[in-house]
């Protein structure tokens, strides 16, 4: 049905349609009371002009009624974005002041006989800040009406030094730690969107898992089974490479049983594609301080 109201939305919701349909029957109207009895080719045929009458009357109605629903949802959806803006306004807005705010009190709490300070382990808390935007984002898609077990979130992390073909995948952050997960390794070496967005090196969302079903680039897991593989999965690849380690981390982001935004829409896809995109680049930069981080503790 909604399919169906998408499709002549351009028709309905435009004023012209209905302005000239009434328009045109209060004309047809007062030439049939005028002269009706006077014109011939209206006299004669009452009957033909009495059933185009109401074919008019028929089509001005549902033309404004089409139109005046279209407005509707036009002022409703705007609503609706204007939060949807407000909320992800602040959702961005407390992962930077979160940040902020333990950069300061370290900054102010270091004791005074302290000279010789490592500031970069003593501000520097990345796991901390990425587990804090998960469950920001886990409260984000509330708002948008994913509950918080139909979604997951996780942090896939592999290490390896040059010349090395052994790809080791784990789990190192996970939103729900109850929930049990198809192996790091089993995904990453096999059909997932996870491991085409680590080779192609770019962020990939699909908006409906059985279109990655389709392409073969989503592999199914108990799980989406479970919910008949409706969702939608987002994902970011991470890749650093410090001296002769490269750190690979990949972001990802999946709902099961509900999508994250309607996947015959476009404009709401690229819409959900670019609030993914940014949430991304705050978990790189949490990333990049990990890997950092990862190989000091080693050096």
């Amino acid at each position: 049905m909604k399919k169906l109201l998408k499709k002549f939305e351009h028709i309905f919701k435009t004023s012209w349609l209905s302005s000239v349909l009434s328009i045109f029957l209060f004309l047809y109207y007062t030439t049939l009371d005028i002269w009706g009895d006077e014109w011939d080719w209206i006299a004669l045929n009452k009957e033909a002009h009495g059933n185009f009458y109401k074919f008019l009357i028929v089509a001005t109605v549902i033309s404004v009624l089409f139109k005046a629903y279209y407005d509707y949802m036009s002022d409703k959806n705007k609503k609706e974005n204007e939060l949807v803006l407000q909320r992800f306004i602040g959702l961005i807005r407390s992962i930077v002041t979160t940040k902020k705010n333990r950069f300061y009190e370290k900054a102010t709490r270091l004791k005074t006989e302290s000279r010789r300070v490592n500031f970069f382990q003593e501000i520097t808390h990345p796991q901390d800040q990425i587990k804090f935007i998960m469950n920001q984002l886990s409260g984000f898609f509330e708002f948008w009406g994913v509950n918080r077990n139909q979604l997951a979130v996780t942090i896939l992390s592999s290490v390896a030094k040059d010349g090395s073909d052994n790809e080791n995948w784990r789990f190192i952050l996970k939103l729900d730690h109850q929930r049990s997960h198809t192996s790091a390794n089993t995904l990453m070496k096999g059909d997932s969107l996870a491991r085409k967005a680590i080779d192609n090196g770019v962020p990939i969302f699909l908006a409906d898992l059985n279109e990655g079903i389709f392409q073969q680039v989503f592999l199914q897991s108990e799980r989406s089974q479970e919910s008949n593989n409706i969702g939608s999965i987002y994902c970011k690849p991470v890749t650093i490479k410090i001296q002769d380690v490269t750190y690979r981390y990949v972001f990802s982001v999946v709902s099961y049983g509900t999508y994250l935004c309607q996947p015959t829409d476009i404009i709401e896809a690229n819409q959900m594609s670019m609030i993914l995109d940014e949430i991304g680049d705050r978990v790189e930069l949490e990333l990049y301080l990990l890997a950092m981080k990862q190989h000091k503790s080693k050096s």
